[in-house]
Order: C-alpha cells, then sequence, then structure tokens
C-alpha cells in the first residue's frame, strides 16, 4: 500500500473513533442532564413532604387546643397502646381451618362443569364457590354456581 493510502486508512478509524466518542458524550450529557431533572423533582418532592408534615402538625396542634378549650383530656403519650396490641393480626393457621365446605349439590350439572374445567379439582372448586358464597351470601346456589363457571371461562379466555 502506498503511504497515502494508509494515512487516509489511519484518519478514517481516527475519525470513526473521534465520531464514537462524540455519540458517547452526547449520551453522557443526556443521562446527566435526565439525572438533574430527577435531582430537582426529588428536591421538590421532599419539599412538598416538608410541607404536607408542617401542615398535619399545625392540625394536631388546632385539635388539641379545640379538644382542651371543651375540657377533653388528652391521654398520655406513655398511655396510648402501640398499634400491635390495639389492632391484633388475625391467626391464619385458625383461619385455614374455619373453611366451610360449600352448600351445593355435588351432582349438579354445572358444579360438574366446574370440577371438569378445574380437571377434576373438587377442593379448588369448592374454595371457589365457598367464596362465592360469602362475597354474595344472598344469592342463590344456582346463580353462585353460574357465576363461578362464567369467571371460570373468562379466565382461561374460553
Amino acid at each position: 500500500m502506498t503511504l497515502i493510502l494508509q494515512l487516509q486508512i489511519a484518519l478514517l478509524v481516527a475519525l470513526a473513533l473521534l465520531v464514537g466518542c462524540a455519540v458517547q458524550i452526547f449520551i453522557q450529557r443526556k443521562a446527566l442532564q435526565q439525572h438533574q431533572n430527577s435531582v430537582e423533582l426529588l428536591k421538590k418532592s421532599i419539599s412538598q413532604y416538608h410541607q404536607s408534615v408542617e401542615m398535619l402538625k399545625k392540625i394536631v396542634n388546632d385539635h388539641e387546643s379545640l379538644l382542651k378549650e371543651h375540657g377533653i383530656d388528652l391521654p398520655e403519650k406513655s398511655q396510648v397502646p402501640p398499634v400491635s396490641e390495639a389492632l391484633p393480626l388475625p391467626d391464619l393457621r385458625s383461619m385455614k381451618k374455619q373453611f366451610v365446605q360449600p352448600k351445593v349439590s355435588r351432582g349438579n350439572r354445572v358444579y360438574k362443569d366446574i370440577v371438569k374445567l378445574l380437571n377434576g379439582d373438587t377442593a379448588t372448586a369448592d374454595n371457589l364457590i365457598s367464596h362465592q358464597q360469602q362475597v354474595n351470601p344472598s344469592k342463590p346456589e344456582k346463580w353462585i354456581l353460574e357465576k363461578v363457571l362464567e369467571d371460570l371461562k373468562r379466565d382461561r379466555r374460553i
């Protein structure tokens, strides 16, 4: 190869590297700009949060002063029970044992269709029916079974 051709190739390679660097700089500047915008949004959110906290403190103070004006004593902070004592969590193990067998005829055609869609899984069928009975206690058996069947068909896109 001639020297001019070698120089031209080297120049093209250098130009390609330069373009690659320029693109990389552009991408990094764009990312930096997006990061700065995100930081600004975060700062605004934090500021709004602090303003909300201050407003809530003012509201609480106003309510406390109104209660005092009307002679209503506030409990001391130590008298207020922790949330865990005030609202006990349900025992999930005992809830499982409370499962109620649905009150439906297993010989019903619609019940058999439900079990068929569930590949013979009667426990799941009973759970679905029991749930519908809890959600709609005033509805008749026929309506409950048809609702479960239609829900299954809808969910399975049948």
